[in-house]
């Protein structure tokens, strides 16, 4: 069985589009769909609801549906980990609140290529980005990169970039679960991070996903100071639920962050003061000499 979880917080003018996609998918065999509105704001959970109690005897016979209205904001990460514990799918895919899968074979293009390689620990897909206000952003595919991504290349680059790309493999995920439940903040990132220890993930050829952009969240308007400061906060945090040797990857990949913010700022300091920089180095030059 396949499981997909749905989640949401103030995507009142997204989550038909995204509930409508997930139930027009094309695979054989029953589905699972567990969706979770996070207490929003605003019109959320009635147009959810609402939707839900009008679907034909054709979809709920293929469908297994849960809806679960939090009466309190909980956030992402517990709302995530709380949905994902509902799934009792062998495989398990996430599509969040305001992006949809725009092609009905993007489950079954994932859950084959799991099956394909029963080693992997998950799969995602390619995706077409736009800003919220559909402003174009880029296309991600495959193409020359690699077919399977450990934490090493995770690290380097996070191929995925939203949950929303990806399915894992039912029984892994579950195995990590208790580990994503200690984390303060945990998402695509630590989530692929942390179950890689499983298996590596498999990137497909399929770009099925349009995934929104959100300019407005609070990652995008940290600056790259603050967004080192970020990365390496998380990275810590994962080493604390990892295995040793992943634990010294994330710590080693914390070291080549904080250097090279360290790096930036005295080649910053270079260009905005050059009559105070130059001297400084060249009295260290002659030192060394």
């Amino acid at each position: 069985m396949i499981s997909v979880l749905f989640y949401c917080y103030n995507h009142e003018q997204y989550v038909l589009e995204g509930i409508e996609n997930i139930l027009n998918q094309q695979f054989d065999g029953p589905g699972e769909l567990v969706v979770i509105d996070d207490h929003s704001t605003d019109n959320s959970s009635k147009v959810i609801s609402d939707y839900l109690a009008n679907l034909s005897d054709e979809v709920t016979g293929k469908w297994k549906i849960t809806f679960v209205p939090h009466t309190l904001n909980v956030g992402q990460t517990r709302t995530l980990v709380s949905g994902l514990q509902m799934c009792a799918g062998d495989y398990i895919a996430i599509c969040e609140g305001d992006d949809y899968w725009f092609r009905p074979d993007h489950l079954s293009k994932l859950k084959n290529s799991l099956e394909e390689y029963p080693f992997a620990a998950g799969a995602f897909s390619g995706w077409i980005c736009f800003e919220d206000n559909a402003r174009f952003v880029e296309t991600r595919k495959i193409g020359d990169h690699s077919e399977f991504w450990d934490a090493n290349s995770l690290l380097h680059w996070n191929a995925p970039a939203t949950l929303s790309a990806c399915m894992y493999r039912g029984k892994f995920l579950r195995k990590i679960l208790p580990k994503l439940g200690e984390l303060h903040e945990v998402a695509d990132f630590g989530l692929n991070l942390i179950i890689s220890e499983q298996g590596p993930i498999v990137w497909t050829d399929n770009v099925s996903l349009y995934y929104r952009y959100v300019s407005s969240s609070m990652w995008r308007k940290l600056k790259n100071k603050e967004r080192d400061n970020r990365e390496v906060e998380m990275l810590d945090a994962y080493s604390n639920v990892v295995s040793a040797p992943l634990q010294k990857l994330l710590q080693n990949r914390s070291k080549e962050i904080r250097l090279r913010s360290t790096l930036k700022k005295k080649l910053l300091f270079v260009i905005e003061h050059p009559d105070r920089a130059i001297p400084i180095l060249m009295k260290k030059l002659f030192k060394r000499g």
